[in-house]
Order: structure tokens, then C-alpha cells, then sequence
């Protein structure tokens, strides 16, 4: 395989695990927030237009961009797990350390956009929600890069 196709293989598959690892953890989410009685997370949205400084007009709009931001994020993160492969990560390593690129991430830039207190002072119970569903996220984009990426 050319250097060409090794690249356009990683995109390809990166944005298709990490889509697949965001439906796992979006069908997380939702259950949690059955279980909670809690509404979405308004949050990405938030974190764009912080940055931004876009207002998004209605609360409808907000929550169509924080689905947005979460689908682009959580795909895009893919990519990062899909050339772990190239590097000779695989498995739970490469899935462990996936883990906490992504989650270690929003644990810093969360509180530095002012949407969220660091994570030492977060409840125990939310911060294993919140590990537990990057954890499935993470699992979810590793199985499929690692099937994707077996030697043939």
C-alpha cells in the first residue's frame, strides 16, 4: 500500500469508527438522560459559541448545533484512534490511550471556556458517568479501527 493509501485508508476509516463510537455513546447518553429525567447537554453548542461568539437565535437551533458539535467532534476524534495502527498501537492499548486523549481534552478545555468546574470538583457519581461514557465511546472506535486495520 502507497503512502496515499495508507493515508485516505486512516481518514476512511477513522471518520467511520469514530461515527459509530458517537452513535454508542450518544445511545448512552440518551439512556442516561431517561434515567436522570435530565434534558440534553447544551454544552458543545456552548463551547462554539463561546469561541465563536455565535449566538444560535433559539433554543432549538442551540440544541440542533450542540448535536452537531458532538457528532463532528466524536467523529473527527476517530481519526486520531485510526492512525494509532500506522504507529503499532493496537487493541486496548491504543484504546486506552484514545481514552484519554478525548476525555483528558474535554476535561481541560471545558473549564477553561468557563463551561464546566475541573473535574476534582465534580461529584463522584458524575464523574463515572461521564468516564463511563467515553469509555463506551473510546471501545466502540477501537473495535472498529482494530477490525478495519487487521493484517491481511
Amino acid at each position: 500500500m502507497n503512502r496515499l493509501e495508507q493515508i485516505g485508508r486512516t481518514l476512511g476509516s477513522g471518520l467511520a469508527a469514530g461515527a459509530a463510537g458517537t452513535a454508542v455513546m450518544t445511545g448512552v447518553q440518551v439512556a442516561e438522560m431517561k434515567v436522570e429525567g435530565r434534558e440534553p447537554s447544551k454544552v458543545p453548542a456552548e463551547a462554539v459559541e463561546k469561541v465563536l461568539g455565535a449566538e444560535p437565535g433559539s433554543e432549538e437551533r442551540e440544541q440542533q448545533l450542540a448535536q452537531a458539535v458532538h457528532w463532528t467532534y466524536g467523529t473527527l476524534w476517530g481519526v486520531a484512534r485510526a492512525a494509532m495502527p500506522v504507529f503499532g498501537l493496537r487493541g486496548a492499548r491504543a484504546t486506552g490511550l484514545h481514552l484519554g486523549l478525548v476525555w483528558g481534552s474535554a476535561l481541560v478545555i471545558l473549564p477553561a471556556l468557563g463551561l464546566a468546574p475541573p473535574v476534582t470538583r465534580w461529584p463522584k457519581k458524575q464523574i463515572l458517568k461521564d468516564l463511563g461514557m467515553h469509555v463506551a465511546y473510546a471501545v466502540a472506535v477501537g473495535a472498529v479501527v482494530d477490525r478495519l486495520h487487521e493484517p491481511r
